[in-house]
């Protein structure tokens, strides 16, 4: 696993929620090859939950999403949601759907929830493991409160993320607000959710090519077509990043 340094974005160091949940961080989502890159996700959401081979009104919780990225496809499942994050000022973006009623907020201690054992059939956590110091007890956490279905994406070293370090600067100019991030090989997030009882249900990779190349090109449908290419032939399974995975309870295998 390489680890970038990250910077103390926050007085919360070990909080990378605080700022994904900040308007300034939304606007990086935004425009047409912005909100495709919300489509994927939310695609590989739909896709991963489906494969559960459950049915309507799942209670799930999203841990660190106060981004509010996975409000759309969740509602649209017609799953109940609860979206949980560090301090109290995460809920500013989604705070048109609280005030409707549509979801749920609980401010806490991600690596420490005030939530019994199995209290949701799914959690989702994305834009958060690349980004903690202690990401191996994140994910105990995360296994402790699902009762079926953990939902993560981490930043794959296998792919060009490799020479992250080396692109930082150029990556920084292109998006501006970036932050440094760790990557990690599957092994090593697939070997944490087995020490607690959890095994891989689907993997979806996100971009062969980088998401910074993609919003300096600025052109959606191109991407589209390189992206669509990298997948006919095989290179989207084998070296995509972020990449996207469901790990299952082991009960839940049949």
């Amino acid at each position: 696993m390489n680890i970038c340094h990250m910077p103390k974005i926050t007085n919360y160091p070990d909080s990378p929620d605080i700022e994904s949940s900040t308007k300034d961080y939304q606007n990086r989502f935004s425009g047409a090859v912005g909100e495709w890159f919300v489509d994927v996700q939310s695609r590989a959401t739909r896709n991963i939950i489906m494969k559960l081979g459950a049915g309507n009104s799942l209670n799930v919780a999203d841990v660190g999403g106060g981004h509010g990225q996975s409000v759309d496809p969740i509602l649209d499942m017609g799953h109940h949601l609860t979206i949980i994050a560090s301090i109290d000022e995460c809920k500013n973006i989604i705070k048109p759907i609280l005030d409707k009623q549509l979801i749920e907020f609980k401010a806490a201690n991600i690596f420490d929830m005030p939530y019994k054992d199995n209290s949701f059939d799914v959690v989702i956590s994305y834009r958060m493991l690349a980004h903690l110091q202690d990401w191996e007890k994140y994910i105990k956490e995360l296994a402790r409160i699902s009762s079926r279905l953990v939902i993560v994406d981490f930043a794959s070293k296998r792919s060009v993320n490799f020479f992250a370090n080396a692109l930082f600067g150029l990556k920084q100019k292109v998006e501006k607000n970036t932050r440094h991030y760790k990557l990690f090989l599957e092994k090593e997030i697939i070997k944490a959710f087995a020490s607690h009882g959890f095994v891989p249900l689907y993997k979806v990779g996100q971009f062969v090519l980088p998401m910074a190349l993609h919003r300096a090109m600025n052109q959606k449908f191109l991407s589209i077509a390189f992206e669509s290419v990298f997948k006919i032939i095989g290179f989207s399974y084998l070296f995509s990043s972020p990449v996207i995975f469901g790990f299952v309870k082991k009960e839940q295998v049949k």
